[in-house]
């Protein structure tokens, strides 16, 4: 029981940590997002759309990639991913597909960038462990 309530108390600690980086992170973010096509602040590349949902305190969905890359073929996954992003900007929010392309996060993907990812041939699929590898390659 101790034990339950320790690792309770640091993932509150840890979440209250994240909230504030990721605060202080949008903030920036959304102070750019008009100046230029990418808002980019080290290895993220975030998509203007997202940066101003964010700033303006409205709903965001990241959306994984996996489904683009390795879930379906070409040109199914390219319409799927498109559909998903529809339903997601119907029921009133930004869609936020991720994926590493070229070596950086993008956090929210153009048409063409979701159409490179459909296309690629050989995408690797990425977890936290592997981004240091995967940004440095």
């Amino acid at each position: 029981m101790i034990v339950r309530l320790l690792y309770f108390i640091h993932s509150l600690n840890r979440m209250r940590i994240l909230k504030r980086v990721s605060q202080l992170f949008l903030r920036r973010e959304g102070k750019t997002f008009h100046s230029t096509m990418w808002t980019k602040d080290f290895l993220f590349k975030v998509h203007p759309s997202v940066s101003q949902a964010v700033a303006q305190n409205k709903p965001v969905v990241a959306l994984e990639s996996t489904i683009i890359t390795h879930g379906m073929p070409y040109p199914h996954n390219l319409s799927t991913a498109k559909e998903v992003e529809a339903i997601v900007r119907d029921e009133g929010a930004t869609p936020a597909t991720v994926g590493v392309i070229e070596g950086e996060i993008c956090v929210g993907l153009s048409s063409e960038e979701l159409e490179h990812l459909a296309r690629s041939k050989s995408p690797l699929k990425v977890s936290r462990r592997d981004l240091p590898y995967v940004i440095s390659k």
